[in-house]
């Protein structure tokens, strides 16, 4: 029997009883994935819109903070909430701004060479700008009359949700969760609760 003549059997063999693994996962897998797809795409949905409405609360919120503060231009709360804001608010120094594009721009060409330099480098950008986002939210709230130590509340159950996710990551997720929501009703309070608004003392740039 030629050559062409086996391979002519064997397909027809196929045809006819045999199935190939890939046919049987493809029969398996395509009502599995058909199934999953209208989940995944309404999870999706979900994340987006949750985003879209904190993202404009949050907008809404430090715009009303900053005109209580006596911001010029309140409305830059739009752009990259909220940390803009915050940062005009507090009317600090802006040397973080390029210290953060600079850390950042060397720790990805450090990727490449050295990933323990990189993983440093990137850790010690992400801790000195969260202490100095910390200091702006800080003399934020106190610009409106609110204790300056209300942000300590949520990044304390941050902390604690990272901590508590490395023995039980479902409770460590609620923590931090419930962290957020308490930044978010802060700010809430500090934006639309009634205090004594008082500008931001203006430090000494160096």
């Amino acid at each position: 029997m030629s050559l062409f003549a086996q391979i002519a059997g064997f397909d027809e063999a196929l045809g006819t009883g045999m199935t190939s693994p890939t046919s049987s996962l493809g029969g398996l897998g395509g009502p599995l994935l058909g199934s999953f797809l209208p989940l995944i795409a309404g999870l999706l949905a979900v994340m987006i819109i949750v985003f879209i409405v904190i993202y404009v609360y949050l907008a809404l919120a430090f715009k009303k903070i900053g005109t209580k503060a006596g911001l010029q231009n309140p409305n830059v709360s739009w752009i990259f909430t909220p940390l803009v804001s915050v940062f005009e608010i507090s009317k600090m120094h802006w040397w973080p701004w390029p210290v953060l594009f600079i850390g950042l721009l060397l720790s990805q060409l450090l990727i490449f060479v050295s990933p323990i330099a990189f993983a440093i480098i990137y850790a010690l950008i992400a801790i000195v700008f969260t202490v100095m986002c910390i200091i702006w939210h800080w003399k934020t709230f106190e610009a409106v009359g609110r204790p300056g130590w209300w942000i300590l509340i949520p990044v304390i159950l941050g902390i604690v949700g990272i901590l508590v996710a490395l023995a039980s990551p479902i409770a460590g997720f609620i923590i931090m969760i419930i962290g957020f929501i308490a930044y978010l009703v802060l700010v809430g309070l500090a934006a639309w609760g009634t205090g004594k608004s008082k500008p931001a003392p203006r430090s000494k740039k160096s």
